[in-house]
């Protein structure tokens, strides 16, 4: 039987750059033109969830209809690889408690609380490549901490050093720009930092189904560099899975007794819910009396509440 997305198997299309175009973020009537789009990226990035390099991670992809989860606006498709969802729960209270419950609320999606390698659709064209978002919390704390004296860790740099020239940072080779761009991050003073190549319109539309051939080395050097950047519960420098230390309590000391002439609170019984005057008290068994309106009446001290 048809369906809307029988020609997914196909390369992408120019509709498929167009229902990016900005008139169109936070319009509904394109929903079905991004879910078309959706589509036929998916179905070229799948082969590169194969690659021996992102044996441990997912592919997923990022909300093609505006809503909670970007900001009611869509400006482009992501399609990601990024760590499976059983670790990204174990990391869930633990970048709660670092970026704070507004930042999840701002930046809800999974691919801007955690390091990705990428391919992003937009309206020009498509990018590849290799991403650390600010909302990583997990991972920005991890490389944090891997440094030495400001530098990078020797893998990272052999990485960056090794990427192909389309690899880019802000215009400039990766191996010379990423510990400043990093620190940039640290500072809240620019959004992610970004190793990537760009592919125009042009090149895309013309490599059609074979898209995949393109992107593969690229993607495969993003994760190089991923690998060195990623928090695993096997190499945790910062210490997030570190139980968390407990503030012992103080020793509770003995109850304390209602004085006469004390408003209490009954908590059982009929009157529960009632305040009271202490009128006397504490008996051999621990009952106070207690003048409820015009009734007084015994109760046990455990079951009164001072005011």
């Amino acid at each position: 039987m048809a369906t809307l997305f029988d020609d997914a198997e196909g390369g992408l299309t120019p509709a498929d750059f167009e229902v990016f175009a900005p008139q169109c973020w936070s319009s509904n009537q394109f929903n079905l033109g991004r879910m078309r789009a959706k589509a036929r990226l998916l179905h070229l990035c799948a082969p590169l969830a194969a690659l021996p390099e992102a044996a441990a991670l997912t592919l997923e992809s990022s909300a093609e209809v505006p809503g909670v989860w970007n900001g009611r606006t869509v400006r482009e498709q992501w399609v990601y690889l990024l760590r499976p969802p059983e670790l990204r729960r174990t990391l869930a209270p633990i970048i709660a408690a670092r970026a704070g419950l507004a930042a999840g609320v701002r930046e809800p999606a999974e691919h801007q609380r955690h390091v990705t390698a990428f391919v992003r659709l937009h309206h020009d064209g498509v990018e590849v490549g290799f991403r650390l978002p600010a909302g990583a919390v997990a991972d920005v704390a991890t490389l944090a901490a891997r440094r030495r004296d400001a530098a990078l860790p020797p893998a990272l740099v052999s990485a960056l050093s090794a990427l192909p020239d389309a690899l880019r940072l802000d215009d400039g080779p990766p191996a010379v720009g990423f510990a400043a761009a990093f620190d940039a991050l640290q500072a809240s003073t620019r959004a992610d930092v970004r190793v990537a190549a760009n592919l125009d319109r042009a090149t895309v539309l013309a490599a059609g189904p074979a898209l995949p051939e393109t992107v593969r080395p690229l993607l495969r050097a993003a994760l190089s560099v991923y690998a060195c950047v990623a928090f695993t519960p096997d190499d945790d420098p910062a210490g997030l899975m570190a139980p968390m230390p407990s503030t012992p309590r103080p020793p509770a000391g003995p109850p304390t007794s209602p004085a006469v002439g004390a408003t209490v609170h009954l908590t059982r019984g009929l009157l529960a819910g009632r305040a009271g005057v202490v009128t006397g008290g504490p008996g051999p068994k621990g009952y106070f009396k207690v003048r409820v309106g015009t009734l007084e009446v015994q109760v046990p001290g455990a079951e009164l509440r001072t005011s």
